[in-house]
């Protein structure tokens, strides 16, 4: 409930332009700062208690209104478990550091002509 007395899950499946909201009211499930918008993240992290409710948040993907459902400490988990994400991640940013060199050198090179 919210603290008006309203049903977060009820009022998620009404009104969110997310098409999952309408089977599952709007929860998440537990999440990690690496799953989620940095904003989002942000703004989920500062609210205190069970059931406490964010003011909208605007992210990369829209506008959410968060509810806390609970906390709980972060896990370590085994290499072997996140080694391909942690490979693909590292390769993105490989790759995206070499896009922005190349064409930081061609732009530079066109200045000088």
């Amino acid at each position: 409930m919210s603290p008006d007395g309203a049903d977060f899950a009820a009022l998620a499946r009404q009104y969110s332009e997310d098409p999952s909201a309408k089977s599952n009211g709007g929860t998440l499930g537990w999440i990690a700062a690496r799953q989620v918008d940095r904003t989002f993240w942000t703004s989920a992290t500062a609210l205190q208690k069970q059931g406490d409710i964010s003011e909208p948040v605007l992210t990369t993907f829209g506008y959410h209104i968060i509810r806390l459902d609970g906390k709980r400490p972060a896990e370590l988990q085994p290499f072997d478990v996140v080694k391909e994400q942690a490979l693909a991640e590292v390769k993105r940013d490989y790759v995206k550091a070499a896009k922005t060199a190349a064409l930081d050198q061609i732009i530079g090179t066109r200045r000088c002509s």
